[in-house]
């Protein structure tokens, strides 16, 4: 009879035991996924505030462009004048045709 009541109780025990870790499982999936969820919402929150700044950024982007498109066409006009005066019979350099150049563009 003790044996019986033993094995009654280890059998108890046994279910008790495993009710209690499905329990704690249970307990740690929902830290786990309230966790989860509050990472989400905060990157989230941050992929929408970078994609904010993205839109403010892409017209100074186009801008910048047309700028250094505009300052590559000014350096070969530079570069021009420079050769046209050089090359201009008579002249005491570069420097004075320059500015002469420069004046009647």
């Amino acid at each position: 009879m003790a044996r019986e009541e033993f094995k009654d109780l280890r059998a108890e025990r046994d279910q008790l035991q495993g009710a209690i870790r499905r329990q704690l499982g249970h307990q740690l999936d929902q830290i786990s996924n309230r966790k989860l969820t509050e990472r989400i919402t905060e990157l989230t929150e941050a992929n929408r505030k970078l994609e904010h700044e993205l839109a403010q950024l892409r017209p100074l982007t186009d801008q910048v462009q047309e700028l250094e498109r505009n300052l590559a066409a000014t350096r070969t006009s530079l570069r021009q004048m420079i050769r046209v005066c050089a090359l201009e019979p008579g002249s005491n350099g570069p420097g004075g045709h320059v500015t002469a150049a420069i004046k009647n563009s």
